[in-house]
């Protein structure tokens, strides 16, 4: 048997990126011994074991020597199964079984069943997107991960399913199937079981849904119980509109790393409950977390006050840059993390200190300590803030003439193509995105405006975040009046949102 030494290309996963890793397999005389070395986690020591099965029973001749697997760079942490294939098929190339005629246009990845079934792995989609990157010729894929890469454009690929299958593709005995991806349909009719035409009153919290949608904000609705707070929450997903091709790409990568396909043009709504832990909240290096499953979505934390004050406080960051930064054995993972934060919560421990109608049966102790778990940098951070009153009998009775949720949506399409059009030559898309250099250029106040604007910020104390997010809800205000600039109405109207809580 002839030994030589081989390099297969794999890739890494850091979050949502990737980092190259060459396969360096060497097998020589000596006492059987199988070594893998190169910052491997545990799944990858495991590897041993499903690739010396695999081997066997392809009916392929495992080595009996010594064989060492180097997974270079070797100060970046590696996990996962998705070497397993770049192992098995460098044992093989080393022992003169497989032709390495391909190998440095090939790129690897996929687990390896004992039997020598190749399958599907975490983050097929990011592995892909980064080798169409670096430009491979041939690249391998599980069969069973076909179904999330069709938003990847320009790339050929190899589906496999067994070992046998791919080394016949490697020694050219027969030619691969390529599988060129196919765009999704976005026609699709989406449908919702939440919707505005179907909730009585509560017409200023519509409004404020109607700016959320338009113009990304975050939103808390505040109110005692069964006041309609989680099911007026409920139907911000109606308002939204569908996916764009990019933003279903990002969502795709995103979901492939999570273990989760969904094939939707419909923007995630991730409901979190109070219990959840804060690695769950944020995410690990392995796992993206709660708030970067909401990207581009909305993340529903319903009974606020009810979770940990340092769950809530890690928000701070993502809410002010897009994005969650986590460090992970001195290594710097970055998940994307841009969501609309929609909150709801009672005012009390019994929910009624704002109900006229009941007594409330909390001290002013209790209702100070229940509503210092959101802390003053939190809530300067929620744009719109809405008190939402229990509604009378009468308004229960009374059925909805308002804007259905189709009408809504529509307009907030075109609102959202005037602020795409405006902001085209910047890094926004949104009013809620606005910098400060960006509110001179396209936030223009008229004098009354502005005085009234400086007037409340003095008068209320508000801070210079809460004037400048004032300034942006009010630029979403004058979008559905197709205003260019911003008048004193728009400004009080702003003001009123600011004022829930």
């Amino acid at each position: 048997m002839l030994i030589v030494s081989v390099c297969l290309h794999s890739a890494a996963l850091l979050g949502l990126d990737c980092t190259k890793v060459s396969v360096e397999v060497d097998v020589f005389r000596g006492l059987s011994e199988f070594t893998i070395v190169g910052l491997g986690g545990t799944a990858i020591q495991e590897a041993k074991k499903r690739v010396y099965s695999a081997i066997k029973n392809a009916a392929f001749t495992y080595p009996p020597t010594r064989k060492i697997v180097n997974l270079s760079p070797a100060h970046v942490r590696k996990q996962g199964t998705i070497y397993d294939v770049p192992i098995a098929v460098g044992l093989l190339a080393a022992t003169k079984q497989v032709s390495t005629a391909l190998f440095a246009d090939s790129f690897f990845f996929g687990e390896l069943s004992l039997s020598g079934q190749i399958k599907p792995v975490l983050g097929a989609a990011v592995l892909v997107n980064f080798a169409k990157q670096c430009g491979y010729k041939y690249i391998f894929v599980p069969k069973d991960n076909l179904e999330e890469l069709d938003l990847i454009e320009n790339v050929k690929l190899i589906a496999v399913e067994n070992l046998p299958q791919l080394v016949a593709y490697l020694n050219q005995k027969c030619k691969p199937v390529y599988y060129i991806p196919q765009l999704r349909e976005k026609g699709s009719t989406r449908v919702f079981a939440h919707r505005l035409e179907l909730i009585n009153g509560h017409e200023q919290a519509k409004r404020a849904l109607k700016l959320v949608a338009a113009g990304g904000h975050n939103i808390l609705l505040n109110g005692p119980p069964g006041s309609g707070k989680t099911m007026l929450a409920k139907c911000l997903p109606s308002l939204l509109p569908a996916l764009t091709t990019q933003e279903q790409l990002e969502l795709t990568k995103i979901h492939s790393v999570a273990g989760i396909f969904t094939n939707t043009i419909s923007r995630p709504i991730q409901t979190v409950h109070h219990s959840c832990t804060i690695k769950n909240l944020l995410g690990t290096n392995l796992q993206p977390g709660e708030i970067t499953l909401a990207h581009l979505g909305i993340l529903f934390l319903d009974e606020l006050l009810e979770f940990p004050k340092h769950n809530l406080e890690s928000l701070r960051q993502p809410l002010e840059d897009h994005q969650i930064t986590l460090f992970w054995h001195g290594m710097k993972v970055v998940y994307p993390a841009h969501f609309i934060l929609l909150a709801a919560t009672n005012p009390c421990p019994c929910g009624y200190s704002t109900d006229p109608g009941k007594e409330c049966k909390c001290s002013p102790y209790q209702i100070r300590q229940y509503q210092s778990r959101l802390s003053g940098p939190l809530l300067d951070r929620i744009d719109l803030q809405v008190e939402m009153p229990r509604l009378k009998a009468e308004e229960l009775d009374f059925k909805s003439t308002g804007e259905t949720s189709l009408q809504v949506r529509k307009e907030v399409d075109l609102i959202r193509r005037l602020q795409q059009t405006r902001y085209q030559h910047t890094d926004v898309n949104l009013n809620s995105e606005l910098r400060r250099d960006h509110i001179a250029q396209f936030c223009a106040l008229t004098r009354t405006a502005k005085n009234t604007l400086n007037l409340a910020t003095d008068k209320l104390a508000l801070s210079g975040r809460a004037h400048f997010k004032i300034i942006k809800i009010a630029r979403t205000i004058a979008d559905f009046e197709d205003s260019a600039v911003l008048r004193e109405a728009h400004v009080l109207e702003a003001l009123q949102f600011r004022l829930g809580m």
